[in-house]
């Protein structure tokens, strides 16, 4: 094993201590890659180890445009933003936009700075996942922070059932799985057609009976 995947290894298992001895050996890996472009602080943040982010901020990461939206490192982002306006526009390695990014983890003011930038609300994501930046903010790992992200990407011209591709999932069917009440609410009031499909044919209402979410289930109740 290298030690890049040694690292790697102990962010996903959430083992800081062991971490950060690595990191004494050779502070360089901070700002390491592996095969497939993910960085340390990367794979920190999508695990949702934010004392593992601390610790390799610490240790001199160095976070990429891409990385500071998915931290929401507002001031970062807006330099950036700043400096070199075609930013907005970049895809990162693994497909997604700087405006999937950060609303996927949930940081508003981060999605309204990329917003206020020229960033496209119905750009799909390069990926296999196919989704719309509204898809990832229902899909988002912080509930609490789903709603008001979603708010706001509706209010700039996201359609409300929006989906990258017919065989995927609108954000009503990602609420209903998620069992997420008040983003089905949301989402409800501001139009979406509970009656749509998933692309394997189940409406928001039958994946939420499927996976036990029974308030949501009654919410969706015609």
């Amino acid at each position: 094993m290298n030690e890049v995947a040694e690292l790697l290894g102990h962010i996903r298992r959430g083992n800081a201590a062991a971490a950060a001895q690595v990191l004494a050996a050779n502070p360089d890996l901070a700002n390491a890659r592996d095969d497939k472009g993910d960085s340390p602080v990367l794979v920190a943040t999508y695990h949702g180890k934010q004392d593992l982010v601390r610790l390799l901020l610490e240790r001199g990461a160095r976070p990429t445009f891409f990385e500071a939206c998915a931290l929401g490192l507002d001031a970062d982002v807006r330099r950036e933003l700043r400096d070199n306006p075609s930013a907005v526009r970049q895809v990162a390695h693994d497909g997604w936009t700087p405006l999937h990014l950060a609303a996927f983890f949930g940081h508003r003011e981060t999605v309204e700075a990329l917003l206020d930038a020229g960033a496209d609300v119905r750009a799909v994501s390069r990926n296999g996942e196919g989704n719309l930046a509204i898809n990832a903010a229902a899909a988002g790992p912080r509930a609490e922070r789903r709603p008001a992200v979603v708010r706001l990407l509706i209010s700039r011209g996201s359609p409300v059932d929006g989906r990258g591709s017919p065989s995927g999932h609108t954000p009503l069917h990602e609420a209903a799985f998620n069992g997420d009440a008040a983003l089905v609410r949301l989402l409800l009031e501001s139009g979406a057609d509970r009656r749509l499909p998933s692309g394997d044919g189940q409406t928001a209402r039958e994946i939420a009976e499927r996976h036990g979410r029974n308030e949501v289930a009654r919410l969706l109740t015609a």
